[in-house]
């Protein structure tokens, strides 16, 4: 699967001296481009973003009738509309926003469908608790035990934008950064109007590319 997102932070780019001292960005290895996009993240106060995040998801091997739906007239129809929606391959696109502070404040929410299936949802913080809200025509809100915990749950449903740039301004352990391994450099790419260092590694098993914005090392899409 892959999970295209594409992000902008409304913040202005924070002094670096390590970014103002670099030598020409032609030289910077994937590895040293690695390092400041870690330092750059860490060196935020908080950070806010809107994006599209896309999927492919193939879910054919999976039994339609476990899924639970609503419990009344139109389970027949949501039943019906989630099995069609499972015969085959399925592109999933979320609109995002995310806000993210120190030390543990956030809030990202998605919206989008698949096929016929509306759903949105939201992962948050205001410092008394971790929460969860996710509507796919039945709405669930948990409670959960950890910011960890929130984000991983939200992973999937939100197509991985509750999960990459959260991590990785939290320090998560579930951080692209802490598994991004074998990293090599491509050749340079324009995104939206931002130059931006293309870099593919692997992470837990699976090929990843990121666009890396030169202008302050933040990340801009992931596929």
């Amino acid at each position: 699967h892959s999970f295209p997102t594409r992000r902008s932070s409304d913040l202005p780019s924070p002094p670096i001296a390590s970014v103002a001292n670099s030598t020409d960005s032609g030289t910077l290895t994937a590895a040293e481009i690695v390092r400041k996009v870690f330092e750059q993240y860490d060196s935020l106060t908080n950070y806010s973003a809107t994006g599209k995040s896309v999927s492919l998801i193939d879910m054919s091997g999976i039994d339609s009738s476990k899924i639970p739906v609503p419990s009344d007239e139109a389970a027949t129809t949501s039943q019906d509309e989630i099995k069609k929606a499972m015969s085959k391959p399925q592109r999933i696109e979320n609109d995002f926003t995310m806000k993210l502070g120190r030390p543990d404040l956030y809030r990202i929410e998605w919206e989008g469908q698949m096929g016929t299936i509306q759903s949105k949802g939201a992962a948050w913080s205001a410092g008394k608790g971790d929460f969860l809200l996710i509507d796919i025509g039945q709405v669930k809100y948990v409670k959960m035990d950890s910011r960890e915990m929130a984000l991983a749950a939200a992973t999937g449903v939100s197509s991985g934008a509750a999960n990459t740039v959260p991590q990785i301004f939290f320090k998560g352990r579930s951080s692209l950064l802490n598994s991004f391994r074998e990293a090599t450099r491509d050749a340079d790419e324009t995104v939206e109007g931002d130059d931006c260092y293309v870099l593919t590694g692997n992470a837990l098993g699976m090929k990843v590319h990121l666009w890396v914005k030169k202008s302050d090392f933040l990340i801009k899409q992931k596929q």
